[in-house]
């Protein structure tokens, strides 16, 4: 995480810098501003996930500036520092939105938890960013591919769609039969009629396929693809992936991602 401590005292801020740098936490950078105005500089300049803020500055107010973060950076989550427990302030503090608040001195243990706190918050709003961005980038993925594959059966893209929307899942020939309303003996005749895939064959080339599509449109780890293709085995999808394309998954993002460079200069 990047953090901002705020706080007109110097030596208020130098303490918490140390501290923070003493505790085990997730903090990577830490970053100090003694005015409302060098902070906000410092905001337009970096990502900043977390700022400890002194909530009474002696010519300056913390709420103001967490209504100007509010704004400027609604991601980031605020922690107020006080030298006094008055309800107001706190009140005001969490109605504006700040994810907690600390009394000075500053406890270890208490600066610590709420550190890791913050960034469960993070890591739980990334996770939902993601899964979002992944759901809308899926929707995309159906329509092209099926546009690719001219002539596909009303079967096959009804059976297609269904198996890119429960990608995530291990899916079963059953699954699919169930969900199309039809024997999966007979189902799997048809498709194999089709395609020269029995249905379960079908499924894994379709994962495949997917997991191509997410190598090359999207930065998540692969360890990550795996598993958003339903696989639980990293190893034997590698083993897979290598077997149908030649090339290890980190290979595959690495060459086409290379032949995209080298079209755009040409």
């Amino acid at each position: 995480m990047e953090l901002l401590i705020v706080d007109d005292e110097y030596y208020a801020v130098e303490g918490l810098k140390k501290l923070i740098n003493r505790i085990d936490s997730p903090v990577q950078n830490v970053f100090c501003a003694y005015n409302l105005r060098d902070a906000k500089q410092i905001f337009l300049q970096n990502n900043i996930d977390v700022m400890l803020c002194d909530i009474e500055m002696e010519e300056e107010n913390g709420i103001d500036l967490l209504r100007w973060v509010n704004d400027y950076s609604p991601d980031t989550k605020t922690i107020f520092l006080s030298c006094h427990d008055r309800f107001r302030y706190v009140q005001q503090a969490l109605q504006l939105g700040a994810v907690n608040y600390i009394l000075k001195p500053v406890d270890e243990e208490e600066l610590t938890r709420l550190l890791d706190s913050a960034h469960q918050m993070i890591l739980e709003q990334n996770r939902r960013f993601c899964d979002l961005k992944l759901a809308e980038l899926m929707k995309k993925y159906v329509p092209i591919h099926q546009k690719r594959e001219p002539g596909m059966s009303n079967l096959l893209r009804e059976v297609d769609t269904f198996i890119v929307d429960h990608i995530d899942e291990c899916i079963s020939r059953k699954d699919v039969a169930d969900h199309v309303f039809l024997n999966a003996d007979y189902m799997n005749r048809v498709i194999k009629k089709e395609t020269g895939l029995s249905v379960g064959e079908y499924i894994a080339q379709k994962k495949l396929s997917v997991a191509k599509f997410l190598l090359l449109e999207t930065d998540i780890p692969v360890g990550d693809i795996v598993f958003r293709v339903g696989y639980t085995n990293v190893a034997y999808f590698n083993k897979s992936f290598k077997k149908e394309t030649g090339v290890t998954p980190r290979e595959y993002r690495r060459n086409h991602t290379a032949e995209e460079v080298l079209c755009r200069r040409e």
